[in-house]
């Protein structure tokens, strides 16, 4: 079980993104008091919020 924070870490997202995932109902959590766990499984699933893009630097 996993919590949000290393849940978005494994998908490259930000933890607000998998806040509203959850929020939605779209990613399978479990409530450990105020605590969210989610099964590692889940996020290997393909409706599991993934990184659409990637932010590019760009120097002058």
């Amino acid at each position: 079980m996993l919590t949000v924070e290393q849940a978005a870490a494994r998908l490259g997202v930000h933890v607000s993104t998998i806040r509203k995932r959850v929020r939605e109902r779209s990613l399978p959590h479990q409530r450990v008091g105020r605590s969210i766990r989610i099964k590692a499984a889940d996020l290997d699933r393909p409706e599991a919020p993934k990184r659409a893009y990637r932010c590019l630097k760009l120097t002058g």
